[in-house]
This record gives structure tokens, C-alpha cells and sequence, in this order.
């Protein structure tokens, strides 16, 4: 059954967002950016309707922390709110926001909202459930990790956390990774733990990747990336 939290301060609108969306679905009241970004962090959730008005923080804020962190990034978010400016919207989608509905709303419609985002984010999930990038290719539904090499195709052997990080990595091939960065899409958000731990995974990674570790480049005082490059060479850690 698929997962909707819903972050609304009023039990009147908890309970039209409740009836709107009808059975078939686990929802998950929040009443505070807080709240919501503690059940964000902890549980699984397929899509996010979100007011903009809530006590202590606005619900902007709660966008920008879900797609800063790359484990809650991809998750769709509504915004259901009484607001209707141009620059409320334009601010919301400008953070991540997936659609914008204005109170009060028609119920069908919303429920029509939501279902569309869900398919949506369904078939980017099945698209991305295998990656194929040089020679490693990447199941992330049996956390699988094959690599073609000099001997031959092989399965490493890979931490939970060594391989968020080659996923984090490779799905994004060229692109630079600060430890931080890195260090978010292994841990999360909430884990308190130095950036140079970073170092030691990425180590750790190298040495299983083998002949291969080239891959995984050291960019100097920055962090890491992924290359498939006939220049790549192997780097020291930095």
C-alpha cells in the first residue's frame, strides 16, 4: 500500500485530505516542518501533500531540506495551501515542488493530482531500478553490483553504505561530489559523522572495484566522481 504523508496543522483539512485521497492509500498525519522531516528521515513515503502555513516554520523549508538530501529527494510534493500568489507558487517549484494546489480544492481533482504523480514517480523508479554505466552495472532492487573487467564479469561484495555511495556516484558520471554530499546520500542527513569518513568508504570501495578503481576519481580538495574515461587513472585519496 502506498505511503502519502500529509503535514497540515489543521485536523479539518487533515480529515479533507483524508477523504479526498479515499482508501487504498497509508496516510501519515505531520503538523510541523519538524515532524515531517523526522517521519522523512526514519519512513518510507511515495508522495508528500504539504501546507505552506505551519506554526514555527513554512512548509518551503521542509522542500528544500527533502531534495537536499538524495534519500527523500525524488519523492513528489504537493503543496496544498490557501495561498495564491504568483510568487508562492514560483517559490515552491523553484525548491522542488511537483505541483501546487489552491484551497479549497475539488476532491476529485486532487485525488486526480495525485495519482498522476504517483504513476510518474513509479515509472522513473522502474527506470532507474537498473544502471548500466561502463562496465558496472547496478540492481538496486537486489542491491546487486556486477563489474566487466580485465579477468571477467564479477559480483562485489559491497557495505549498505559503500553502495549508496556507487550509486550516488554513478548515476551522475562526471559530476564532482563533495564529502558532504557524499556523506548525506551514505548516512543521511541526521548522522553525525566527520566528512573524512567519506574517505575511508570510498577507500574501502576502491579496493573491491580492483583493477577498476580507477572509476572513482579524487578531485583535490573537493571530493569524488565517478568516470568511465579512457584517461582515468587511478587517484590517491585525498
Amino acid at each position: 500500500m502506498q505511503r502519502i504523508l500529509v503535514v497540515e496543522d489543521s485536523p479539518e483539512d487533515q480529515l479533507i485530505a483524508a477523504e479526498a485521497l479515499g482508501f487504498g492509500y497509508r496516510i501519515v498525519n505531520a503538523t510541523s516542518v519538524d515532524e515531517a522531516a523526522k517521519l522523512l528521515s526514519t519512513e518510507e513515503f511515495d508522495l508528500v501533500l504539504l501546507d505552506l502555513t505551519l506554526p514555527n516554520r513554512e512548509g518551503y523549508e521542509l522542500i528544500a531540506r527533502a531534495h537536499a538530501d538524495p534519500k527523500t529527494a525524488e519523492i513528489p510534493m504537493i503543496c496544498v495551501t490557501g495561498r495564491t500568489s504568483v510568487m508562492d507558487k514560483v517559490a515552491a517549484f523553484s525548491l522542488g515542488a511537483d505541483d501546487y494546489v489552491v484551497k479549497p480544492y475539488n476532491l476529485i481533482e486532487l485525488k486526480a493530482r495525485i495519482e498522476a504523480r504517483l504513476k510518474k514517480a513509479k515509472r522513473r523508479s522502474e527506470r532507474d531500478a537498473l544502471i548500466v554505466e561502463g562496465p558496472i552495472q547496478i540492481s538496486r532492487d537486489t542491491h546487486q553490483v556486477l563489474i566487466s573487467g580485465e579477468t571477467g564479469r564479477r559480483e562485489l561484495d559491497l557495505t549498505p553504505i559503500e553502495f549508496k555511495l556507487l550509486v550516488h556516484l554513478v548515476k551522475s558520471p562526471g559530476r564532482v561530489y563533495t564529502r558532504e554530499q557524499l556523506l548525506i546520500a551514505g548516512r543521511g542527513s541526521d548522522s553525525v559523522v566527520f566528512e573524512r569518513a567519506v574517505d575511508v568508504h570510498v577507500c574501502s570501495l576502491r579496493k573491491k572495484l580492483g583493477a577498476e578503481a580507477a572509476l572513482i576519481a579524487a578531485v583535490p580538495g573537493v571530493g569524488y566522481k565517478f568516470t568511465t574515461g579512457k584517461r582515468a587513472t587511478r587517484a590517491a585519496t585525498v
